[in-house]
């Protein structure tokens, strides 16, 4: 039997390692961040809450994501749910970043019941992880995929497979040779390609310049800046990674986030050989490593996973190396 909620209050009920959020419409489930992953009270609110919306959020590790899909796999839920990979607003949480996820990463996405669904791409066609992961799968796993994702999902991820095509083709008569080339190499070719193809929309800024012009926000989309050949620093940033994220192109580009000068801002980097080097098209700045980052007044509020190992290793490797220098 259905149970009907009251209407227009929202009643916020606490599970072990989860609190739900519950009113006529949806039911909103925010993970807590816990040792075990244990999240097997999820079945008591599925049995609860029957025929609903549930929307699960802060999946915060690929080891989450795949404790939820193997429990989830067991129950017979007459309703649907969302695993929902995009910024959450519950309890004022910020986005925040899936531990472990790299293009290497393995999801059970061929578990994956047919009432489960991942939202992860979001409206502004804005990169992550999950984006980056989800456009270096084989073809198998690509379909796997997008038979997995929510509506919207699975069209922003299919603008952006075609976009990538395009872009390919369209790189490949610039530069015949780009495949041959290091990877490195292909970083800057792509780095100056955009950053000169793809020029600073200073018409989408609003008059002051401190901000975008409303009737500009395609600005921001890496998508609709591939389009109109131009954009702003969060739309150029964020179509580099598209554009050289991915199973044609091969080069491990990410976004990252922060302040320059204590304004906010977001630029590339690009992980080689561990080793990490930063590239502003905004500034027309490249190949800066995490020093020379500080030094130019960067503060960094988000990174990709594979960019805090790689940055974490070198680290290590830095600290061996002083070890041994001493020792000697």
């Amino acid at each position: 039997m259905r149970k009907y909620l009251p209407k227009n209050d929202t009643i916020k009920e606490e599970y072990k390692n989860m609190t739900c959020y519950s009113n006529l419409n949806m039911i909103n489930v925010w993970l807590h961040k816990n040792i075990e992953s244990d999240f097997t009270d999820i079945v008591k609110i599925l049995k609860k809450y029957d025929y609903h919306l549930i929307n699960i959020g802060n999946i915060y590790s690929v080891n989450v994501i795949n404790r939820l899909i193997y429990i989830l796999k067991k129950c017979n839920y007459k309703g649907r749910v969302v695993l929902d990979l995009i910024d959450n607003n519950y309890d004022n949480k910020k986005d925040g970043i899936i531990r472990g996820l790299d293009n290497d990463s393995k999801i059970n996405l061929s578990s994956i019941p047919k009432y489960v669904k991942i939202s992860g791409f979001d409206s502004n066609n804005r990169q992550t992880e999950f984006t980056a992961w989800a456009h270096n799968l084989n073809i198998k796993d690509k379909k796997r995929l997008i038979v997995s994702l929510t509506d919207n999902s699975r069209d922003k991820f299919l603008d952006q497979e075609i976009m990538i095509i395009s872009f390919k083709d369209e790189l490949l008569k610039k530069c015949p040779n780009f495949n041959n080339l290091k990877p490195k190499e292909k970083m800057n070719f792509l780095y100056e390609y955009i950053r000169i193809n793809f020029p600073y929309s200073f018409d989408s800024l609003n008059k002051e310049g401190t901000g975008v012009n409303m009737n500009s926000l395609w600005a921001e989309n890496p998508l609709k800046v591939y389009e109109n050949r131009k954009g702003l620093n969060i739309g150029r940033s964020n179509l580099l990674a598209l554009v050289s994220n991915n199973s044609l192109i091969k080069v491990n580009c990410t976004v990252a986030e922060g302040n320059k000068n204590g304004v906010k801002h977001s630029w590339n980097q690009f992980i080689d050989d561990e080793k990490i080097y930063n590239y502003d098209l905004a500034y027309s700045l490249k190949d800066m490593n995490m020093g020379d980052i500080k030094k130019n007044n960067y503060s960094i509020d988000r990174m990709y996973p594979s960019v805090i190992k790689s940055y974490r290793l070198n680290k290590n490797k830095q600290k061996k190396k002083l070890i041994l220098i001493k020792r000697h």
